[in-house]
């Protein structure tokens, strides 16, 4: 998926939200998808509720507390931040591929009796 396309899906999602939501909330929303953004940017991809939290509350947003309350707006929150997680962060598949297999693994253990063990434990 492009990251047009990306933004596209995180615009509607936003823009349902906002549609249903108080001032306060459209103003809290708006803080909290540029905290979002602001990751992107950096390439970092954290989108936590603790981590948007912090960046939100230090732009004078809502704070982590907020955004993890059981309340409407606590709920609305989550669901922006829950857009960006599923939308920017890689799909486990993708992950994958990064990892090296086992016996790659095993391959690359130089004491003889380590690379035993790791294969008993295997089995």
């Amino acid at each position: 998926m492009s990251n047009k396309v990306k933004q596209s899906v995180v615009d509607s999602v936003f823009d349902s939200l906002v549609s249903e939501s108080s001032h306060r909330v459209i103003k809290s929303l708006g803080i909290i998808r540029k905290a979002c953004e602001n990751e992107l940017e950096k390439g970092r991809l954290n989108f936590t509720i603790a981590s948007i939290g912090r960046l939100s509350e230090s732009m004078g947003g809502p704070k982590e507390q907020a955004i993890r309350n059981k309340t409407n707006s606590g709920k609305v929150y989550r669901s922006l931040i829950k857009a960006y997680a599923t939308t920017y962060q890689p799909k486990k598949e993708e992950r994958v591929g990064i990892l090296e297999s086992y016996e790659d693994v095993l391959a690359g253990v130089e004491d003889h009796k380590i690379r035993i063990r790791m294969l008993n434990l295997s089995s």
